[in-house]
């Protein structure tokens, strides 16, 4: 999965700055990623399969091709063991504002969304 130019990361806090548990929170999530991607990818999959053929994405047959044609825009963690990937595909001119949301809570998918 390649990973977008410019991640954005949000994380809750005070206007002085993020929030400890927050900053913990990233730090768990970085850790373990690796360890959500079948998860992830199965998610955005599922999520996104209605779309495929209207968008001609042959390469997206299963959630392992597809998980290598999108891109990690945005992470934000929201809430203590809450955090929200933001993916976009990464393939340039292919539903350039397509946002595909997962929201996971304690390690578990628990939301996702599209955003157009």
């Amino acid at each position: 999965m390649p990973i977008g130019a410019d991640v954005s990361i949000n994380l809750y806090g005070s206007e002085t700055g993020p929030d400890a548990a927050a900053v913990h929170a990233l730090q768990e999530f970085t850790a373990i990623f690796e360890s959500l991607v079948p998860k992830l990818a199965e998610a955005l999959y599922s999520l996104f399969q209605p779309y495929i053929e209207a968008l001609s994405l042959r390469d997206a047959e299963s959630p392992a091709q597809l998980w290598h044609l999108v891109r990690l825009d945005m992470i934000a963690v929201v809430g203590p063991g809450h955090i929200e990937f933001v993916f976009g595909l990464a393939q340039e001119g292919v539903w350039d504002d397509a946002m595909l949301n997962v929201q996971i809570k304690q390690g578990v998918i628990v939301k996702t969304w599209l955003d157009d």
